[in-house]
């Protein structure tokens, strides 16, 4: 019975979808690689901290057409440092990656995904890094790169 019930239902599904595309909205969308950026973050002048990268999709529609952007900020130390992300900026709002202050990250880490922003901005993630705070801040957009200064 639990397979004729579920037999049931993906024709059901299958056939939304032919009439849906039948009327001219899309029948899916997905989540597609647009940009992503990586930079050295720093834990003195001379010792290196990590990587942090910032990364932002674009979601697709089966025509083609883009509906959404979405970012994330990935930290990676290095064996025995620490990076400390804060906070990121999409579309000019201001969101911290913690409800609180986060702790410091001694293995890798990735942000949840932001809120979708349906015009063309730029996602930057901002923090700190190693014993002496070193500031950072990385990002990446839907034409190109935003690079600035990962280091003090």
């Amino acid at each position: 019975m639990l397979k004729i019930i579920a037999a049931v239902t993906a024709v059901a599904a299958a056939a939304a979808t032919i009439v849906a595309t039948a009327g001219g909205a899309d029948a899916a969308t997905t989540w597609q690689a647009h940009d992503k950026n990586c930079r050295t973050a720093w834990a003195t002048a001379e010792v290196e901290a990590g990587e942090v990268c910032a990364e932002v999709q674009k979601r697709v529609t089966d025509s083609g057409s883009v509906t959404g952007y979405r970012g994330r900020l990935i930290v990676t130390p290095n064996a025995g440092q620490s990076i400390t992300p804060d906070h990121y900026v999409w579309q000019s709002h201001i969101t911290k990656y913690c409800s609180t202050t986060c702790a410091p990250k001694t293995t890798a880490w990735t942000s949840s995904w932001s809120a979708v922003e349906t015009s063309e901005t730029t996602y930057v993630g901002w923090g700190t890094s190693g014993e002496l705070g070193y500031g950072f801040d990385v990002g990446a957009s839907w034409s190109a790169w935003a690079r600035s200064r990962a280091g003090a």
